[in-house]
């Protein structure tokens, strides 16, 4: 997870997800959890899809979190 925010932040622009599959060697079967981990960091709000297919790194809180007041 990481890895996939630190290459999107250091794209600045909103990447492909053959790009991120070519960047970083996914391979058959391999690709499948791949892209179960990007619906994860999309529905956490790290990252932001765009146009369908593309993604960017978030710019700031996600749309839903949960906070505690004290």
């Amino acid at each position: 997870e990481h890895d996939i925010l630190a290459f999107l932040k250091k794209a600045g622009t909103s990447v492909s997800k053959r790009e991120l599959i070519d960047a970083f060697r996914i391979r058959g079967e391999a690709r499948i959890p791949f892209k179960r981990l990007l619906q994860n960091l999309e529905s956490q709000g790290a990252i932001v899809k765009e146009d369908g297919k593309n993604y960017r790194a978030a710019d700031g809180l996600p749309s839903v979190c949960v906070i505690e007041v004290t």
